[in-house]
């Protein structure tokens, strides 16, 4: 480690963003780890031109590279890996609605019974008439008619009675109904080996995606040049170590 007091310049060289390259790497952000170590020059100019003698915590100075980095690591590393992921993904600048599922049903049941198959009804049941019921009869009455006419003229048997009913009968009911109880009645059913099964599945997917209609096309690309110009990887990755150690005082 230099001898002269700490600062952004002096710290965070090309070994530096090396190192830290390999502990990206090491914990599993290996793409992370690849970009910083391709542009190890590049952050370490960056670093230079843009904080170059702002000044660093001085116990750094008895600290090796590998502590440094570590204790950078501890405070942005995975900070900046969900930072880098977020700015990293692919997706349409355009479309502010997904919707990108499958799903899959299924069902299946049993019902066995065992016993008998009988059907026994215990109890009993009693019918109960209730009200009045009367009965009036105008010319009503039954003739019983006869002759030995021979209709046919040919000496056969003809019919020599007949029975004929005439008038009309009346009823009228008062509050007149039946009433049926129970007493204890009831079915019982028992089965022998009855089973009953069911199933079903059910698959399918949705895949939907566009514009919620909240803002238009115009809006989402000017959003999006907005996140680009704005929300670089590299400035937001070297202010994020800067900020760990920077004590706010510029070196003259």
């Amino acid at each position: 480690m230099p001898e002269t007091t700490p600062t952004a310049k002096t710290i965070l060289t090309n070994n530096f963003w090396t190192t830290l390259a390999g502990r990206f790497s090491a914990l599993g952000h290996e793409n992370i780890g690849v970009i910083i170590d391709d542009s190890a020059d590049y952050l370490a100019n960056y670093t230079e031109i843009t904080y170059g003698d702002l000044s660093f915590w001085d116990t750094l100075a008895d600290k090796t590279m590998l502590e440094i980095v570590n204790m950078a690591y501890l405070v942005i590393g995975e900070p900046f890996a969900r930072i880098f992921n977020a700015l990293d993904t692919n997706y349409n600048p355009l479309e502010n609605y997904f919707t990108d599922r499958t799903y899959n049903e299924s069902g299946s049941g049993s019902n066995v019974k065992t016993g008998s198959i009988t059907t026994t009804p215990s109890g009993t049941t009693s019918t109960t008439t209730t009200g009045e019921r009367e009965r009036s009869y105008d010319d009503h009455g039954s003739k019983h008619l006869g002759t030995t006419y021979d209709k046919n003229g040919d000496n056969d048997f003809a019919n020599i009675s007949k029975d004929e009913t005439n008038g009309t009968i009346t009823d009228k009911f008062t509050n007149y109904g039946t009433t049926t109880g129970f007493n204890n009645y009831q079915v019982q059913q028992t089965y022998n080996s009855v089973t009953d099964t069911a199933s079903n599945s059910k698959n399918g997917g949705e895949n939907r995606s566009g514009s919620s209609g909240i803002f238009s096309k115009q809006d989402l690309t000017q959003r999006e040049v907005d996140l680009r110009l704005r929300d670089k990887a590299a400035p937001i990755l070297v202010r994020m170590v800067v900020d760990v150690f920077n004590t706010g005082v510029w070196r003259e």
